[in-house]
């Protein structure tokens, strides 16, 4: 093997290690989006209903929030969460269809797709599906002040 061949194989294998850590985290990996978004502090952009229904975003649509549907649940529960408040995202749920962001502990924010949430989309994805109703803290210093 020449010396030049040699030099290469652990460039090349530096070069692969620094893309496959780049790889972005796959929503079938409901682990790593809870570490990715749990206890991350939002300021939200809507009011949240008090509600277990929570509000719908679908993602896939043109008009990603159904504001009639939204409208008859803030008369309906009343406000849980005011708009301009801050909170944390307190959990994370991956369904077949949804990604459900409880905030606060209990206002729910649900990501929905037509047919399934996309096995290679990525924290900075979602947070862009979402930069209409939440202002995301990305200071990353989630110190626990909770």
């Amino acid at each position: 093997m020449n010396r030049s061949a040699r030099a290469a194989g652990p460039a090349t294998t530096v070069v692969w290690l620094l893309v496959a850590s780049a790889t972005p985290v796959t929503a079938q990996n409901e682990q790593s989006l809870k570490a990715y978004f749990e206890g991350r502090p939002i300021t939200l952009r809507l009011d949240m209903p008090g509600s277990t229904d929570g509000v719908d975003i679908r993602v896939d649509q043109p008009q990603t929030l159904d504001y009639k549907k939204y409208r008859d649940h803030l008369k309906r529960h009343g406000i849980a969460i005011p708009y301009g408040d801050s909170s944390r995202i307190t959990l994370i749920k991956l369904k077949k269809d949804l990604l459900e962001f409880q905030i606060g502990g209990g206002s729910r924010l649900n990501l929905r797709w037509s047919s399934r949430v996309p096995a290679d989309i990525t924290p900075e994805e979602i947070e862009k599906a979402l930069v209409k109703y939440v202002d995301f803290d990305n200071s990353r210093d989630f110190s626990d002040s909770r």
